[in-house]
């Protein structure tokens, strides 16, 4: 992996250029409005840098966030990101979190992002990989 940040964030990332997509991987035990905020930012961040076409990222992170009102803040605000452009496929290892995800897709969808949600990291990759 390129590289890894933790400490008191919360969570750890991980970045991978793959050559046809750039890989994220956040781990961690809990989620929060300022911990997704945080990870989107750097995920931003490295998008800025590398200008990948395609973005696979892969949350691990055991407690999801939990109310609707704090997805949806999180998922418009990565309308501010450095998202615009990028295919960006989204599987979380947590099985339980998927219906909360689906919404965060919703909302980002409206906003103009081409993401979306997997529960399954084969079907996201052949999505990402795809010409549609």
């Amino acid at each position: 992996m390129d590289r890894m940040m933790e400490g008191d964030k919360g969570y750890r990332i991980y970045f991978e250029d793959r050559g046809d997509y750039l890989f994220v991987r956040i781990e961690g035990e809990f989620d929060s409005v300022t911990i997704s905020n945080s990870y989107w930012r750097e995920i931003g961040e490295k998008c800025e840098e590398l200008k990948p076409r395609r973005l696979f990222v892969e949350e691990d992170l055991r407690q999801q966030v939990d109310s609707v009102a704090d997805i949806y803040q999180v998922a418009s605000e990565i309308f501010h990101r450095s998202l615009f452009g990028i295919k960006i496929a989204f599987f979380d290892t947590q099985p339980d979190h998927h219906q909360k995800n689906i919404f965060a897709e919703l909302v980002a969808r409206n906003m103009g992002l081409n993401v979306r949600i997997f529960d399954n990291k084969d079907a996201a990759m052949d999505w990402l990989m795809s010409e549609q």
